[in-house]
């Protein structure tokens, strides 16, 4: 089974090419709601004819749609008030309170020297217990190490 065409009508063993005009556009088209062009009764002209028709109606559209008004412009609302010196330097203490509150957080959650070199502490005695051999492989350093770090 063959795939529906697009801007392809079938009527009584006739073709055409069609093209739907947008709603904005049907006052220049005499209100109609779409376009068409006959392209005759055999199957394989009316193959051969219809991208040419259907190039010339969305020409017809795209004719119609540059004869539209262009709309007005936008009006911006002004701004609230003027950037000022001041206000310059208010953002940018702001910034600059929020980004040390993000450090002293970030440091917060961070360990302590002390906690710190217990866990060097007890990863040398893990190595000394001979948790950290290398004879037993390169795993088991690593899993000292990374318990470490």
């Amino acid at each position: 089974m063959a795939a529906k065409r697009r801007h392809w009508k079938e009527k009584n063993g006739r073709f055409w090419a069609r093209i739907s005009i947008p709603e904005a556009l049907r006052p220049y088209f005499s209100g109609k709601t779409q376009l068409t062009e006959a392209l005759g009764g055999d199957l394989r002209v009316a193959d051969q004819k219809h991208a040419a028709a259907v190039a010339r109606l969305q020409a017809q559209i795209a004719r119609a749609a540059r004869s539209l008004p262009l709309p007005a412009p936008i009006e911006l609302e002004p701004s609230l008030r003027a950037l000022t010196t001041e206000l310059q330097e208010y953002a940018v203490w702001q910034h600059y309170t929020i980004v040390l509150g993000h450090d002293e957080q970030k440091r917060a959650s961070m360990p302590t020297p002390e906690e710190i070199e217990a866990e060097h502490e007890r990863a040398m005695k893990r190595i000394e217990a001979g948790d950290g051999d290398p004879s037993r492989g390169p795993v088991a350093v690593f899993n000292v190490s990374t318990d470490f770090e």
